[in-house]
């Protein structure tokens, strides 16, 4: 189809080994090969097929839990600043030795956090990114607001 790159969403509590995928959510009649894989796994076979077709991967911190929509921010009740932190660890340390792996879009529309919050935050997950990958584009998305005005 002509395009090189894909922004491929994750949600942070996909980073572990141990969760599984929510039912309903894969079609097994057609995907037979995922078939008892974890979340992870399913995400593995995903990452790898883009990198073998040559594809450039740019992972999006898109919620902090899975579902549907925007959360407005990387962190959320039972979800730290430091688990979003760890999750981005998490995810480079898998994937960052891929060829196709591009880059990390830090989080999918931070509309509930001020500008110099946010800021502060992807300052200090991008370094921590950066400390395990350095190669890798840091992707910051903007706020909603700033000062009075609305961005939306």
């Amino acid at each position: 189809m002509g395009f090189n790159c894909v922004r491929l969403p994750f949600s942070g509590d996909i980073c572990n080994i141990d969760r599984t995928v929510s039912d309903g959510a894969i079609n097994f009649t057609l995907n037979e090969d995922l078939i008892g894989k974890t979340a992870i796994q399913v995400l593995d076979q995903i990452i790898q097929y883009f990198n073998q077709k040559k594809i450039w991967i740019i992972l999006d911190h898109h919620r902090c839990y899975a579902g549907d929509g925007a959360d407005g921010s990387p962190i959320a009740e039972n979800y730290g600043l430091n688990q979003w932190k760890n999750s981005w660890s998490f995810m480079v340390n898998r994937y960052s030795n891929l060829e196709f792996m591009l880059g990390a879009d830090l989080h999918n529309e931070p509309y509930r956090l001020e500008w110099e919050t946010w800021a502060a935050y992807a300052e200090d997950a991008a370094n921590e990114i950066h400390a395990i990958t350095p190669h890798l584009l840091i992707f910051v998305e903007g706020v909603g607001r700033y000062g009075s005005s609305s961005y939306w």
